[in-house]
């Protein structure tokens, strides 16, 4: 069990809060590496300077529409060979 905390903590550190073994492991093993979409982990990722808020890379023709859809708007995957 410590070898699966440790695996969890490294997949946390590297990709962000969302990814761990025992609730991505299908996409995990599909190839498919979800990162937290955060500024931290972006700034991992990319040297191009991205807003705090991603949203600001939008235009929005209204208040309402940039609050429409807000919840999980935002996702980053990296696509890798398949593992099995």
């Amino acid at each position: 069990m410590p070898e699966a905390n440790r695996y969890n903590a490294f997949l946390a550190d590297t990709f962000g809060p969302i990814v761990n073994a025992d609730t991505t492991y299908g996409v995990l093993a599909e190839g498919w590496y979800p990162v937290d979409p955060s500024p931290r982990a972006l700034a991992r990722l990319t040297t191009e300077t991205l807003p705090e808020e991603l949203d600001d890379l939008l235009s929005f023709t209204s208040p309402v529409m940039r609050l429409a859809g807000s919840v999980d708007r935002w996702s980053v995957v990296i696509a890798g060979p398949n593992s099995d």
